[in-house]
């Protein structure tokens, strides 16, 4: 891969990719949060607004900041796809290897299927829809707090390539 100041092209994309993320990351974290807290176990009611905003309109932005890091996360793996093959691989010939970085991946399948089979299958009142959203709820908060273990390890490594690149220059 070609390298402009020490720091290949690829790393340079997966920068700007990862520091891209981090906004709906967050962003989806945030309406996340005020969903499961203000209107869940508090039980607010659909109608009654937390910082202006009502729940529906909160649940709308939690789902297009979910699609929007949906987009980044596939350019991400996409980009670490030779990992993600090899670890994979790993997998099939019963030598698991796997890193954070897999477990992370991993969860965000069934995390990612409760919320949609929810969303898509079921009306708000059903009691199924109630236990996939639990169950989300619950798998999306173990994947943040893994996700964010993740982010922080790699960070380092992130600041380190950009700190190359610019004594380079």
């Amino acid at each position: 891969m070609q390298k402009s100041g020490g720091v290949s092209r690829r790393s340079r994309i997966n920068f700007y990719v990862n520091t891209f993320n981090c906004l709906p990351f967050l962003a989806m974290v945030i309406t996340g949060l005020v969903l499961q807290v203000e209107y869940h176990m508090h039980g607010l009611p659909d109608d009654c607004c937390v910082l202006g905003l009502d729940r529906r309109t909160w649940l709308l932005f939690h789902r297009v900041w979910a699609a929007v890091l949906a987009a980044g996360i596939v350019i991400h793996c996409r980009l670490h796809e030779k990992n993600i093959i090899a670890a994979m691989r790993s997998i099939r010939r019963f030598k698991p290897r796997l890193s954070l970085s897999m477990y992370v991946l991993f969860l965000m399948i069934p995390t990612v299927l409760t919320a949609t089979i929810s969303w898509f299958f079921f009306n708000p009142g059903d009691q199924a829809r109630f236990a996939l959203v639990e169950i989300h709820d619950k798998l999306a908060l173990l994947l943040g707090v893994l996700s964010c273990i993740h982010i922080g390890r790699h960070t380092g490594w992130m600041i380190g390539n950009l700190e190359i690149k610019n004594k380079r220059t």
